[in-house]
């Protein structure tokens, strides 16, 4: 071989393997953990990941299931330890603000531009920002609605609200539910999901009362809405409406007691429509209006997703989580798993539900609306941990001791007080 020949034939395998190193070097491995509470809701990040690998082939996003139940206290010791994932999921209960408080989670201020936020509903970004920087980026809402057993409606000749001006009164729906326990096979009226501090809080704005006043540190709680909140939600176990283990501790999941008939009715996220569907016949159930008061308040659910500090890759990491939140993939992950888009314009284009459009169309525009933002700032405190255990503590004592409402309301309020006291 000549000289010549020698050197392009060198310079050829020296590019190859320049091109190989280069290729390993920028081999990422990206771990996301999540928790998912049904197999869609599994299937709908595994096809965000899969979308983004596709996109970005040396890129490797390795999806991790953690409990629900858990997922904040496990996030919280790996932190600590220097070894958590890239990208965790955050819940709409004050999680990316706890761990942004921390230092847990970074600032996603310096990979975001203007329109990579202005597009989300308002009250999800004010839960995903702390000091003025934002923490995570919202992938899906939710928010309640009244399922019921149209065969124990039908036996109890009970014709649920066809819009939201025949919605039941609160004192309808406990005669309501007297009535469906007394003449259908239902044990009970009602089994219901409004069993942490956040659910329960949007009865309270729904009745026209406030937590905190609007400086955010004054208890609003003693009000006589606040009172009346709390009787009205201590008279569902008082009249033997709800199995007494579907409590705020109790162990029983509402769901459950729905889909095996021993309930008539079901206050529930439209989530859990896909549990609905695997496990009661076809047709078998309806959903429309909660209950409703004075105020404007409905469940204000959902999830975000947030890069930790110990991420060793936060521009990828970053950049999936704009992936994941963009229109097109809100779309998608919200037909696979019946949660609700956080982007208004997902929202206005209208998505092309995997099943149940009818239903899913109510949720978006019937009840998604009925959000209040005043819960939202309530529930973007750091301290909204420790409201929400306050708030549960106390309703538990109402709902299974006997707890009077005006004690119930005296003890919130002082416990709040204390949270949100300036240091």
């Amino acid at each position: 071989m000549s000289f010549k020949k020698s050197i392009v034939a060198l310079l050829a395998l020296g590019m190859l393997l320049s091109v190989a190193v280069t290729s390993a070097q920028d081999a990422v491995e990206i771990t996301l953990a999540v928790w998912a509470s049904s197999d869609a809701e599994e299937q709908g990040f595994r096809d965000i990941i899969e979308r983004y690998q596709a996109e970005n082939p040396n890129v490797t996003i390795n999806l991790e299931l953690l409990p629900a139940a858990t997922a904040v206290e496990q996030i919280d010791v790996r932190l600590a330890a220097g070894q958590a994932p890239d990208i965790v999921r955050v819940g709409f209960r004050g999680d990316a603000i706890h761990y942004a408080q921390a230092g847990g989670v970074i600032d996603l201020t310096p990979y975001l531009d203007e329109d990579d936020v202005a597009d989300f509903l308002p009250a999800a970004m004010e839960l995903m920002t702390y000091e003025g920087g934002i923490y995570g980026l919202p992938i899906n809402t939710d928010t309640f609605g009244l399922f019921y057993n149209k065969a124990y409606f039908e036996q109890a000749g009970i014709t649920p609200p066809a819009s939201a001006d025949e919605c039941w009164s609160w004192d309808e729906f406990i005669e309501i539910g007297k009535q469906v326990q007394e003449n259908s096979d239902a044990e009970f009226a009602l089994s219901h999901l409004v069993t942490n501090g956040k659910r329960w809080l949007s009865l309270l704005y729904e009745n026209g009362g406030q937590l905190l006043a609007d400086d955010m540190v004054t208890p609003m709680i003693e009000d006589p809405a606040g009172v009346e909140t709390i009787a009205w939600t201590q008279s569902w176990y008082t009249e033997g409406l709800v199995p007494p283990g579907n409590s705020m501790r109790g162990q029983d999941l509402p769901e459950n007691l729905f889909a095996n008939g021993l309930s008539a009715m079901l206050i529930h996220g439209n989530y859990i429509m896909p549990y609905l569907i695997a496990n009661m016949d076809e047709g078998s159930w309806g959903v429309t209006y909660l209950p409703c008061s004075t105020g404007q308040g409905n469940d204000f659910g959902g999830t975000g997703l947030s890069v930790t500090k110990d991420s060793a890759n936060p521009e990828i990491a970053a950049d999936f989580v704009k992936f994941a939140t963009s229109p097109e993939s809100l779309a998608n992950y919200a037909a696979t798993t019946l949660f609700l888009p956080t982007r208004q314009s997902v929202i206005d284009a209208g998505v092309e539900w995997s099943t149940l459009a009818e239903e899913m169309e109510f949720f978006a525009t019937e009840q998604l609306p009925e959000l209040n933002p005043a819960m939202a700032r309530v529930m973007a405190l750091p301290t909204f941990p420790e409201i929400q255990r306050i708030i549960v503590d106390q309703l538990e004592l109402a709902w299974t001791s006997g707890q009077s409402a005006e004690d119930t309301a005296a003890n919130i309020a002082a416990g709040v007080a204390e949270a949100v006291a300036p240091e």
